[in-house]
């Protein structure tokens, strides 16, 4: 979706490139772009995503294992 950004009447140009800029930030179109900039295959795809989810599963154990707490068990 292509962002408008529309001067008000009193707006210096400096304002208006900053909203808009702050808007596009917003909406990740840059991101958007980078991602669909070459084809990656679907296996590389694969691959990467399950990199990413390693990465995410191994962070989560560490930050377990500097939790402390105690279990509270009555028998």
């Amino acid at each position: 979706m292509a962002r408008v950004a529309r001067k008000n009447e009193y707006e210096s140009i400096d304002s208006l490139l900053r909203r808009f800029k702050k808007a596009v930030d917003k909406d990740n179109v840059l991101d958007d772009y980078k991602k669909h900039e070459f084809y990656e295959k679907p296996s590389v795809a694969r691959k990467k995503n399950k990199a990413a989810a390693v990465k995410r599963w191994k962070r989560k154990q560490i930050e377990m294992d500097k939790m402390p707490f105690e279990l509270d068990v009555k028998p």
